[in-house]
């Protein structure tokens, strides 16, 4: 379900900052060799876990024939002009929005969107401008931990509050 995706997500977000956040500060934030020892951590870690991604996504597409299956091009649409088919996109994309707000948790969505617009966010901007005013790799990394720590929490508590407003 997306309370399980989005808690593994999270789970991720909160281990992954709190983790290259200690590494680089006890292995010299200071210097180089610090930010060296995070970015080889986080390169290393990608590689490893890119293996059993690609054995996931290989799973799924031997499982699933349809996606094996060419897909066939319509005549018609090999021979339109680039003008029709990017008239064509902007309809799908306006009937898409449309469909998106007839949605009773279309307003949700939008407020949850513009949330992540705000500075408050623990994201590249805020991180950024708080290491530039001094604070430490790893007080980042455990304040990004304690609002990935919410995040997870909320998952749970979504699942129990969600039934009630329904």
């Amino acid at each position: 379900t997306n309370a399980i995706m989005r808690r593994i997500d999270l789970t991720c977000q909160l281990v992954a900052p709190l983790v290259v956040g200690l590494v680089m500060q006890f292995t010299g934030s200071a210097t180089a060799t610090g930010k060296t020892m995070g970015a080889l951590l986080i390169g290393g870690w990608n590689l490893v876990a890119m293996v059993p991604e690609y054995l996931l996504l290989i799973r799924v597409y031997n499982s699933y024939p349809a996606l094996q299956a060419p897909k066939q091009a319509d005549a018609a649409s090999t021979k339109s002009s680039l003008l029709q088919t990017a008239f064509q996109q902007f309809i799908t994309l306006a009937r898409g929005w449309r469909v998106y707000f007839e949605q009773s948790c279309a307003l949700a969505g939008v407020a949850l969107a513009l949330l992540y617009c705000t500075v408050l966010s623990f994201h590249t901007i805020m991180t950024a401008y708080l290491y530039s005013r001094g604070i430490s790799e790893s007080l980042l990394g455990v304040a990004r931990g304690a609002g990935a720590i919410t995040g997870v929490g909320a998952t749970f508590i979504f699942r129990h509050y969600s039934g009630a407003w329904a």
